[in-house]
């Protein structure tokens, strides 16, 4: 009886089921497809902040989730996450003359009324909405950048100007 209750709980049998708790490795992958869904950088900072994992180990997971190619890197210590959807279908719609909706997208074909297709068109137009803020503000994000890179440059041209002094000219005291 003994043994049996000891095979039980080796076997883990005769207790409620917990799921396995997450291994790093998977909570560093949760983390990346997390900012890559909000269309956040994948660094390993950001990953630190989600995960609160060190960040020795998680630059490690890091490239180990590049050498398996769940990640990408284009630049140094930025990734983008190597998406698995399937190849996109030939997608159409047709409105027919009482109203309802036909959608049809790859061999599936699914009719709907005028309210659910007008349910849908809102769906999809916030997805849009959403999609255009994004992009709008990865386009502000670079031009930020841009003139960030400007201004330094500027600063350090000043700078220079200030420790030149023409002698023709007086020392303007800056």
């Amino acid at each position: 009886m003994q043994t049996e209750i000891q095979e039980k709980s080796l076997l883990g049998e005769g207790r409620p089921n917990k799921p396995a708790p997450a291994t790093s490795i998977q909570r560093v992958l949760d983390a990346c497809i997390a900012l890559s869904n909000a269309e956040q950088n994948i660094t390993a900072d950001n990953v630190v902040d989600l995960t609160g994992l060190k960040r020795d180990k998680v630059q490690y997971m890091l490239k180990d989730l590049k050498t398996r190619g769940d990640l990408h890197s284009s630049t140094r210590g930025v990734y983008t996450l190597v998406e698995s959807h399937p190849e996109a279908r030939a997608i159409s719609l047709t409105i027919a003359c009482n109203g309802m909706t036909k959608v049809e997208i790859g061999d599936e074909i699914l009719e709907v009324t005028p309210a659910e297709a007008r349910q849908i068109a809102m769906l999809f137009a916030g997805r849009a909405t959403e999609a255009a803020v994004i992009e709008s503000s990865r386009a502000h994000m670079l031009l930020a950048t841009e003139l960030s890179a400007q201004v330094e440059k500027l600063k350090k041209d000043v700078a220079a100007l200030r420790q030149v002094q023409d002698k023709r000219q007086m020392a303007l005291g800056l």
